[in-house]
């Protein structure tokens, strides 16, 4: 057993790497050392599912590839304001002097902004695609629903993913409960807004998408748009048993009781549920 560094320097930054650089690499070449900034919260998924590409006989439509169950580390990196995603190839290696003991290697790992303002300075483009689009933007914390090029969080920290690859996100600061898609589009799922003019430091707002709005700090229980939050700060999916048949969490898309699906929230000196049956 022992412990081993998969990504990031040890120092506080915003950078991601390309798939050509391995952990290894990453020390000597100071152009894509990955870097976070206080990272609060990580969830692992087993993607099974089907992505589509352009087809290159026909651009008007589209080929399937499946995630064949590749193992995706989500990041809530904090204090850049990001979802960042990991991904890598494990290569085992047999060691026979020491009894056929096997160690797995982490190969091309590859870090990457998955939603979060994820494009350039001068370039947000709404595509969906996984392609790069530049260097991605300064970290800036914020307020707004969109693409993963759009959306803005403010401090997220927990984090959890369903099988289908949404992701619920503690939108720490922005007093708010986030779901991201699995192409990284944005959410607000629970939680109240009123419009903004200043950000929390009582200065003008830059670049906040119109309309401008704030999250509502608070202790209120109701519908998702009448709750109100307070530093939310971490998350976890609650599946009925019933629910989850063979597999080990279900497809969460049961019309059974309200406990079939929920979010469950770490709330400040509460714990709250969201029941996403009902909508409450």
């Amino acid at each position: 057993v022992k412990v081993t560094t998969i990504a990031g320097n040890g120092l506080p930054g915003y950078n991601d790497n390309d798939s050509s650089q391995n952990t290894h690499a990453q020390t000597h070449d100071h152009e894509h050392v990955v870097q976070f900034s206080s990272p609060a919260g990580i969830a692992i998924w087993r993607d099974w599912q089907w992505w589509p590409y352009p087809n290159p006989m026909d651009m008007d439509s589209y080929l399937y590839e499946n995630g064949g169950g590749r193992l995706v580390l989500l990041v809530a990196d904090t204090e850049n304001h990001r979802i960042r995603k990991v991904t890598f190839d494990i290569r085992e290696e047999i060691f026979l002097e020491s009894e056929g003991t096997k160690e797995r290697i982490l190969e091309n790992v590859r870090v990457e902004c998955f939603s979060g303002q994820c494009g350039s300075d001068d370039n947000n483009s709404s595509d969906d695609g996984g392609g790069s689009h530049g260097r991605t933007a300064s970290p800036q914390a914020g307020y707004a629903d969109g693409s993963k090029y759009e959306a803005r969080f403010d401090s997220p920290q927990g984090l959890v993913v369903h099988d289908d690859g949404r992701i619920y996100v503690a939108d720490t600061n922005n007093h708010l409960i986030r779901v991201i898609d699995r192409y990284g589009n944005v959410q607000t799922l629970a939680g109240s807004t009123v419009l903004s003019e200043q950000n929390r430091n009582g200065d003008p707002l830059e670049g906040c998408p119109p309309p401008c709005l704030k999250g509502v700090q608070g202790h209120i229980d109701g519908g998702l748009r009448e709750a109100h939050f307070s530093f939310p700060t971490d998350v976890s999916i609650q599946v009925r048993a019933s629910a989850a048949g063979d597999g080990e969490h279900g497809d969460g898309d049961s019309d059974g009781d309200s406990d079939a699906h929920s979010v469950l929230v770490a709330d400040r000196h509460h714990i709250r549920k969201i029941d996403l049956i009902t909508r409450r």
